[in-house]
């Protein structure tokens, strides 16, 4: 499976194969939700008296809170209680994190040639009903996978096969795009091609050469 890597305007991912379907991943990718979970999360672990590097937040924690918690030595009996307050908080934030330029556009476009679109994200229904009612996009994709609608996240690829097969597109007319290391071993996994999102922000949170490298 290919992986390509792009950063700049979004719609830069235009310029690719022509897909029937594309499964789009949302933190760091369609919203620019990144550095406005990491002071939630931080806030968590600093209660706990844990230090860590906004990179290890990141590649630890997001899409996979439970074990990235439990790796930092958070107990296990606590994470119903944070988790419990951090949706609330998404809720009521979330919504108001702007998408990346260009994203809506690139939306629109593939509309308008029938392919087909899907989100992918660890992120609970809840929250992405509010930030879909705020930005508008409820009609936008064909699918939407949360975090509340699979057992297993990425980089397993149990969300991209389920929205694959509500799609009903087959693995070879489909492509991954995201932004972490999360989201392209997901798409290997599912044996479907992927583009790496890498705007200049993430260079604070992942290392291009070992995206790549995934």
């Amino acid at each position: 499976m290919r992986t390509r890597a792009h950063g700049g305007p979004v719609c830069k991912i235009m310029k690719m194969k022509n897909y029937d379907a594309y499964l789009f991943d949302w933190d760091g990718t369609v919203a620019q939700t990144l550095g406005a979970w990491l002071p939630i999360v931080r806030g968590t672990l600093d209660s706990y008296g844990i230090e860590a590097s906004d990179k290890e937040i990141v590649r630890g924690i997001f899409g996979n809170a439970r074990g990235g918690m439990l790796g930092f030595g958070v107990p296990e009996k606590d994470l119903a209680d944070i988790f419990a307050g951090w949706d609330k908080t998404a809720i009521a934030n979330m919504p108001n994190v702007p998408l990346y330029d260009g994203i809506t556009d690139v939306f629109v476009a593939l509309k308008r040639r029938g392919k087909k679109l899907a989100v992918i994200t660890a992120t609970v229904r809840p929250t992405m009903e509010a930030v879909f009612d705020t930005h508008g996009l409820h009609d936008m994709f064909d699918v939407v996978v949360t975090g509340s609608d699979v057992k297993a996240h990425k980089p397993d690829p149990e969300g991209l096969l389920f929205a694959l097969g509500r799609l009903g597109v087959e693995k070879d007319r489909a492509v991954m795009l995201g932004d972490s290391e999360k989201d392209i071993r997901a798409a290997h996994n599912a044996r479907i091609d992927s583009v790496l999102f890498y705007p200049s922000e993430h260079e604070l949170f992942h290392t291009l050469g070992e995206l790549k490298a995934d």
